[in-house]
This record gives structure tokens, C-alpha cells and sequence, in this order.
């Protein structure tokens, strides 16, 4: 059976929404805090780790030996609930997908499903993989997606259908078979090998194959 294999934050809400701005916020204040840094610093730090790592967390374990529990404990004190309200539309939409709906996310699992139940439609996923079972390597690791699909049971990735806002997350999953929708992109600037769209909510008109019998 096809699969639809979501993100979670900046691909489910808008990236630009007030609970990813005191996301990022928090981690540039974690950076500053465990190194000794002023803000400014921190967040300039923080650039260049993502860019070289793939994520400010692979980063700080690499260079700085930075615990995952006591980053994503520092995290834990923005609590989604403060800043989502549920979405009826995107419940209604993923209510009519067809496919087996899950999730693939970096976010550790506590915020993770703080989100969705925020959102309304944590009913909807049958299974959220998330940054604990990835042994913190996370997107863009390719075998955090090979673990992925092994955790759904799913041997073909050419079934699968990848929904993320980050274009980079996009290319292991290519390289592995699956499709791939590019949510908050523009399609003329983006590869022609990802689907685009400017919100979820254009999910079906994008990818009509989701919400089709099989």
C-alpha cells in the first residue's frame, strides 16, 4: 500500500508561525548558554553547525559532546499547546488520504506529538518516527531514512510519497525511490523532480494519488 510520510514542523504549520520563531530562539539560547556565548555569537555558531552538520544537534554532539537528552530537556520548555490551535481543514484533509499516513520527523518525540495532538490530528498518524529512533542522527542521514522505512515495514520506497518544508530533506528520499513534495517552496527556484507547494492544504491537488482508491 502507497504511503504518505510527513514532516512535522514548518510542513504541518507555516514555518514562519510564532512557535518556530521561539523554537529557534530557544535553541540559539541553548547554544549561548552551554558554550558561554552571547547571543549573537550563539546564533552565528548555530548557522554554520546546520550548514556543516545537517543540524544544530549533530553539530554540538560532534564538536562540543552536547547531551541529546539535556538539549531536547532545554527545548521541552516550549510547549506547542501555547502557540497551535487545531486545524480542521488539515484533519478533514488528511482524514481522505487513502495511503497509510506517518510521520518522519527531527523533532524528539514528546514535542512531536505535542504538535499533532495541538493541531487536532494526532488520530490520523499510525506511526511517528522521530529523532530518538534515528540514534540522534536525523534528516539528511540517509540511514535515518532507511530506518524509517524499516520501522513502517515498507521494502519499496518507490510507494512512498515524502511531504517536508526543508528542500535538502528532500534528496536521500529521492535517491532511495520515493516522490517528494516540497512544502513553502517556489516551483520555478526548486528541482523539477519535487512536487511544490505553498501549503499543505494543497496537498490533493498536488499529489491526487494520495487521496485515490488504489
Amino acid at each position: 500500500m502507497r504511503v504518505a510520510l510527513f514532516d512535522i514542523d514548518g510542513t504541518l504549520y507555516p514555518r514562519g508561525c510564532l512557535l518556530t520563531e521561539r523554537l529557534d530562539r530557544r535553541i540559539t539560547e541553548f547554544v549561548a548558554e552551554h558554550l558561554g556565548l552571547d547571543i549573537e555569537a550563539a546564533d552565528s555558531l548555530r548557522s554554520r553547525t546546520l550548514r556543516a552538520h545537517g543540524s544544530t544537534l549533530r553539530g554540538l554532539i560532534a564538536l562540543h559532546g552536547v547531551d541529546p537528552d539535556v538539549y531536547y530537556g532545554f527545548l521541552s520548555a516550549v510547549d506547542p499547546r501555547d502557540y497551535l490551535r487545531p486545524d480542521e481543514r488539515l484533519r478533514a484533509m488528511l482524514g481522505r488520504i487513502t495511503a497509510r499516513v506517518a510521520a518522519f520527523t527531527n523533532a524528539p518525540r514528546g514535542h512531536a506529538w505535542g504538535v499533532l495532538e495541538a493541531l487536532g490530528v494526532a488520530g490520523a498518524f499510525e506511526r511517528v518516527y522521530t529523532i530518538e529512533e534515528t540514534g540522534y542522527r536525523g534528516k539528511p542521514d540517509p540511514a535515518a531514512y532507511e530506518g524509517a522505512l524499516h520501522a513502517l515495514g515498507v521494502d519499496d520506497a518507490t510507494k512512498v510519497t515524502m511531504v517536508e518544508d526543508t528542500r535538502r530533506f528532500l534528496a536521500p528520499a529521492r535517491d532511495l525511490g520515493m516522490s517528494t513534495v516540497l512544502v513553502g517552496g517556489v516551483a520555478h527556484g526548486d528541482r523539477a523532480d519535487d512536487v511544490v507547494i505553498d501549503a499543505i492544504h494543497r496537498l490533493p491537488d498536488a499529489v491526487p494519488w494520495l487521496f485515490e482508491p488504489a
